[in-house]
């Protein structure tokens, strides 16, 4: 990868069932993101072990949140280039998910 951005974005989901599924739904967030600001290679880093094994993994997810998996994979097919990474969670944060990554164009994205 060539230059560098980090992108970092904040958005309140309602009415979702289980700190599992608002981790699911942070990571499609993630992906989302990176897509809309144009990215074609990306990481993302997410807190939640389990999701982003499951995110690493193609095989047919057959938990609660099969359906974001799902999302997930389809999505990420969009990048040229992704890769998932575990972080460790921060203090105070129920879910973090970053994308960084390279614009298609060549140029430094600054949200």
């Amino acid at each position: 990868m060539g230059r560098m951005v980090l992108i970092v974005r904040s958005k309140l989901h309602e009415n979702v069932g289980s700190a599992f599924a608002a981790a699911a739904l942070a990571c499609l967030c993630a992906i989302q993101t990176g897509i809309e600001m144009g990215l074609s290679e990306t990481i993302i880093e997410g807190d939640a072990l389990s999701i982003v094994k499951k995110c690493q993994n193609h095989v047919m997810d057959k938990s609660e949140i099969a359906a974001h998996i799902r999302n997930i994979h389809l999505i990420a097919e969009h990048f040229r280039w992704i890769h998932f990474r575990h972080i460790k969670k921060g203090s105070k944060s129920l879910c973090t998910y970053h994308s960084y990554g390279e614009s298609k164009k060549g140029r430094t994205i600054i949200p």
